[in-house]
């Protein structure tokens, strides 16, 4: 699969890292079409994992590039075992090797993983880190609901 993907493009970069029992940790994918949306808008990038994505319950990291629509554009897939911070370093790692221009990415967005923003301010540090709005929101849904301190709370009434 990754050998048919650099094959397709010459612009397309894939990297994958073996953790240290040899097995795989960290697949990353940028396309030709990724690199370029890169290009032309670097300065906003945001993060996020899905959890669970296949069998081997490996998570899939996100990478997405704002455009001049506000929409977001795919910029990296990174596929990772687990979310520790060997593997964040490996997926902004390949980032930075298949991105040339990583060096104008002024606002990192991502959820509220404190380990991963250590990671991302050590990789990228002319970068400013922000939370995202719709996960902090959830966060402190999810905070109030379970404590006892504030009642019965019903998220349908926020």
């Amino acid at each position: 699969m990754v050998v048919n993907f650099n094959l397709e493009s010459p612009l397309n970069v894939s990297s994958v890292h073996e953790n240290a029992h040899g097995e795989t940790g960290v697949i990353s994918f940028s396309s030709g079409h990724m690199r370029a949306m890169l290009d032309r808008f670097p300065e906003v990038i945001q993060m996020d994992c899905t959890h669970q994505t296949n069998q081997y319950n490996y998570q899939l990291l996100t990478m997405v590039a704002m455009d001049q629509y506000g929409n977001g554009q795919p910029v990296q897939y990174s596929l990772i075992e687990t979310n520790s911070d060997w593997h964040m370093a490996k997926c902004m790692d390949h980032f930075k090797r298949a991105n040339e221009h990583w060096r104008f990415v002024r606002i990192v967005i991502v959820d509220k993983d404190m380990r991963e923003i250590d990671i991302i301010r050590k990789k990228f540090p002319e970068a400013r880190v922000l939370l995202c709005h719709f996960h902090v929101i959830k966060w402190l849904h999810e905070t109030i609901r379970k404590s006892k301190k504030y009642g019965v709370y019903e998220e349908d009434n926020a």
